[in-house]
């Protein structure tokens, strides 16, 4: 357990669902705690979601052709700021 003050570092899988998918990722976390009951949670790096493992890489085709682009990324990347607080029942 951490002590008010303390961080650390730690990887957390995670499952993101979108379009009926799932994919899971291992996204490293930086987890300080602020006070007794809160913490604060970050990515300590962006992850990747690829519009691949979702089946949206002919929609993203398509809106590239629409908007008369060069190309558009096929990965998107994440990250996240949290905070928890725990609450009493």
């Amino acid at each position: 357990a951490l002590a008010v003050g303390e961080t650390a570092v730690m990887t957390v899988p995670v499952t993101i669902e979108l379009r009926g998918k799932s994919v899971v990722k291992n996204v490293l976390f930086q987890v300080a705690k602020l006070k007794a009951d809160k913490l604060w949670v970050v990515t300590a790096a962006p992850f990747f979601i690829d519009v691949a493992d979702f089946d949206m890489t002919a929609g993203v085709e398509k809106l590239k052709e629409l908007a008369a682009l060069p190309s558009i990324a096929q990965s998107v990347p994440v990250s996240a700021s949290l905070v928890f607080t725990r609450t009493s029942n």
